[in-house]
């Protein structure tokens, strides 16, 4: 049996949700104000994604899967549940309920899907219940504490301490980025670079260290496109992995010190480096890299976009911030905040192009909403904490990390803060995944 072109979906209620609960959309407003509806599938912004955008958990088949080019017309019919499963989702508009037992079935909203509400206390694939919304159930944060490297897990309830995995590095941590559960890259001090098969954390190549030129120097950011395709900015150069045996230096670049690296896709690079008298932005369009562009600030430390038009690099002078923006031909000039002043920035994401975060030292954040950047005041949070790092899937489901050993969670309202260790861990990077 096939439905043809689904105009109106309802969804079933699910009782407890014990399996992974499929959701068919028709239209991008069934997918929330953050999500596009392709194949008849929810997508959500995901700066992982070459195309800038994941399937959501409850996409079938699709569940979790970058969107390309190559994405077929799915229809009901191919999903994986048999018709009698309360958990599809079936086009009532156009009465083809053939084969759907719909005895005792209650039609809900939309519940169990990252974001939303709790679908009976459970929620769909690999996200976990917390309090009344579905969240990420596999995230994790990396730091520095006490002369070696920290690392922690949020298993969907709680965090726990996972540094016995890292506990022969004697260096900090500072970013961390993957692909999949089982794909993630971490690195840090020393030229630090270790990866998580989904089974435990592993040096890459011998010792700490990956067998390379730049194997001594301090590791600034990762970033993972693909398994064979992975991008580190450090001092001295930019490294990429491209299935092994070992990471290469990029060239085309000066010697200096790269601060971060992030892009669209392997052939749309953004980094930003300093020889020490200013920072200048460089872009890798796949063949080449471009002539620097002048940077404001005397520190820049963080970019982000959602478009090869739309890209931001946030840092600060001593303590005032620099928030500058690419629009596809040149950089701005700084942003003003918004109602009060906050000292430079360290880190910048976003789940769209009007719903930016970005944060640094003394407590301070920012947020974009398509038109300002605007202070937001973080209870508890003081002068000798800094918002180090972000990560997020949705504009209601977001994370940052921060200096002072703390984690705190965007719930649409309010960011709440809580300790992952216990410790006073400089935590410096922080990125999840679906299950």
């Amino acid at each position: 049996m096939r439905l043809g072109v689904l105009l109106g979906v309802l969804v079933l209620a699910c009782g407890a949700c014990d399996d992974p609960l499929t959701f068919v959309c028709s239209t991008d407003t069934q997918c929330g104000t953050d999500g596009k509806c392709i194949d008849d599938r929810c997508a959500f912004p995901s700066a992982d994604c070459s195309s800038g955008l994941r399937f959501d958990p409850t996409a079938g088949p699709l569940a979790g899967q970058c969107v390309t080019e190559g994405n077929q017309d799915m229809s009901v019919a191919d999903l994986s549940a048999s018709p009698d499963d309360l958990q599809q989702v079936v086009d009532l508009t156009q009465g083809d309920l053939a084969g759907f037992d719909l005895a005792g079935v209650d039609l809900v909203p939309p519940c169990g899907i990252p974001g939303q509400p709790c679908c009976g206390g459970a929620c769909t694939g690999g996200a976990q219940c917390a309090g009344s919304a579905c969240i990420a159930s596999d995230i994790w944060a990396v730091g520095y504490f006490n002369g070696g490297a920290r690392l922690g897990h949020w298993n969907g309830s709680m965090w726990k301490d996972e540094t016995l995995q890292v506990s022969g590095i004697q260096q900090g941590l500072n970013s961390i980025s993957g692909t999949a559960a089982n794909d993630i890259w971490a690195v840090g001090g020393g030229g630090t670079i270790i990866h998580y098969d989904g089974s435990a954390w592993k040096p890459c190549a011998s010792g700490n260290y990956c067998t390379s030129s730049a194997a001594s120097v301090d590791l600034t950011e990762v970033l993972a496109f693909a398994p064979n395709d992975a991008w580190v900015s450090g001092n001295g150069s930019l490294l990429r992995w491209t299935g092994g045996p070992a990471w290469a230096v990029v060239s085309g670049l000066p010697q200096q010190t790269y601060q971060t690296v992030w892009g669209l896709n392997s052939n749309d690079i953004w980094t930003v480096g300093s020889t020490g008298s200013g920072y200048s932005a460089y872009h890798w369009n796949g063949s080449q890299w471009s002539s620097p562009y002048a940077l404001a600030g005397s520190f820049m430390f963080g970019l982000w976009g959602t478009a090869s038009n739309d890209v931001w690099a946030v840092g600060g002078n001593t303590s005032s911030p620099i928030i500058q923006h690419w629009d596809g031909n040149s950089w701005s000039s700084s942003y003003a905040v918004q109602g009060g002043t906050v000292d430079k920035l360290r880190g910048v994401w976003g789940s769209s192009s009007t719903d930016i975060w970005a944060g640094g030292d003394k407590g301070g954040l920012v947020h974009w909403d398509g038109m300002n950047w605007s202070k937001v005041t973080v209870p508890g949070t003081g002068s000798f904490e800094s918002f180090n790092s972000f990560w997020g899937t949705l504009s209601r489901h977001s994370w940052a990390v921060s200096s002072q050993g703390r984690n705190y969670r965007w719930q649409g309202t309010d960011w709440i803060g809580s300790d992952i260790t216990g410790e006073t861990v400089q935590w410096r990077g922080v990125w999840g995944s679906w299950k």
